[in-house]
């Protein structure tokens, strides 16, 4: 596409290169100060808005700083397992493979341990816990996670997410 020829997108993802974007619409500075304070946040805007764009462009400009490790995730493949916890998981984490495997590709012992979770024929419970656990341990750097679409999870697949163990 011809630059100059943008268009107000409604349907998808933004490319910026296509379609009219504000870029940088996130204050920066509060974002980086909220994750080093360990804060969660949440952002809402209206749909077609250029939130998604937004995080990814964020977590590119995080990991090509020297203090964090970041991923955008979305859980949106995961909807339609309502109570099926194990499934939702099974998404999650095989998207956490597919994101490292691009935003973060140099984390071979990560992905590697990854990959062995994912392909279990019957995943432990708090498989998510226990990938996130080892790669915290095993990492010089602190990662954040932004999961895109997690107000669709409802049921126990929900709770299962949010119920993770916590062990200092």
């Amino acid at each position: 596409m011809p630059k100059g020829k943008r268009f107000f997108n409604t349907v998808g993802a933004t490319d910026p290169e296509k379609h009219y974007f504000l870029p940088h619409r996130l204050d920066w500075k509060l974002l980086e100060e909220f994750i080093k304070k360990e804060y969660y946040f949440v952002l809402h805007a209206p749909r077609q808005s250029g939130k998604t764009t937004a995080i990814v462009e964020f977590v590119k400009h995080l990991n090509q700083g020297k203090a964090y490790k970041a991923l955008y995730l979305s859980t949106e493949a995961a909807h339609c397992f309502i109570n099926n916890t194990k499934e939702t998981e099974r998404v999650i984490l095989g998207q956490l493979y597919h994101q490292t495997s691009i935003f973060l590709s140099r984390e071979k012992k990560a992905l590697s341990y990854l990959q062995k979770i994912v392909h279990q024929s019957e995943l432990r419970e708090n498989s998510l816990y226990d990938f996130l656990f080892f790669w915290a341990e095993h990492s010089k750097k602190p990662l954040v996670l932004f999961f895109d679409e997690f107000d669709g999870l409802v049921g126990n697949s929900l709770i299962t997410l949010l119920k993770q163990p916590f062990q200092p």
